[in-house]
């Protein structure tokens, strides 16, 4: 094996031509490269890891080959690939079970008036958290936002009860998420 930069060069005996062998490595859900990932092509043995772009290249022999992707906090993948010249593919990585992740949450009010409890909390592995919002005077219970930095939701349900599963399609392991209470006006009805 002949290692150039970040490319590997497999020579196979009786094939002297070699083709480049692109490939990219990205979060599912998000479509953001995955650096540190292990990209091994099964039929060689080579394998590298993935640059902070997410990518790595591969100099073999045209042929049938099947590459193998693992990650940390994500599940694997494969692609099988029929090479017969430089070709670029693309591995997508799911978020594998959060069980690992930690997630801080915050709280805060989002619209009108009224207050949260508890004001923080901490989810982790299966553990999970309650959070119920109480409206001021004349207001009463809208919704929840629920804000990461992968992306947001809205939840009509209170009290809101939260988990690694649900939290890791909007925010990363080991990240913040803000939890926003909104309340609207109770509609008065006067007697005439």
């Amino acid at each position: 094996m002949v290692i150039y930069s970040n490319k590997v060069q497999v020579t196979v005996a009786g094939q002297t031509e070699q083709y480049d062998l692109h490939v990219l490595v990205e979060d599912e859900s998000s479509g953001t490269p995955i650096a540190g990932a292990v990209v091994t092509i099964e039929q060689t043995g080579a394998s590298q890891t993935t640059n902070s772009n997410g990518y790595v290249d591969f100099y073999l022999p045209a042929g049938n080959y099947t590459v193998d992707v693992s990650a940390t906090n994500y599940n694997s993948n494969s692609k099988s690939v029929n090479l017969q010249g430089n070709t670029s593919i693309t591995i997508y990585l799911t978020a594998s079970s959060p069980s690992g992740c930690t997630y801080y949450i915050t709280t805060a009010i989002g619209e009108g008036e009224g207050y949260v409890t508890p004001t923080s909390g901490t989810v982790s592995g299966s553990q999970t958290a309650t959070f119920t919002a109480t409206p001021y005077g004349n207001y009463i219970f809208a919704s929840w936002s629920l804000i990461g930095n992968k992306g947001s939701s809205v939840v009509m349900q209170n009290p809101i009860t939260l988990n690694s599963t649900s939290l890791s399609n909007i925010a990363s392991c080991n990240s913040t998420v803000t939890l926003k209470a909104n309340f609207v006006p109770r509609n008065v009805i006067y007697a005439l």
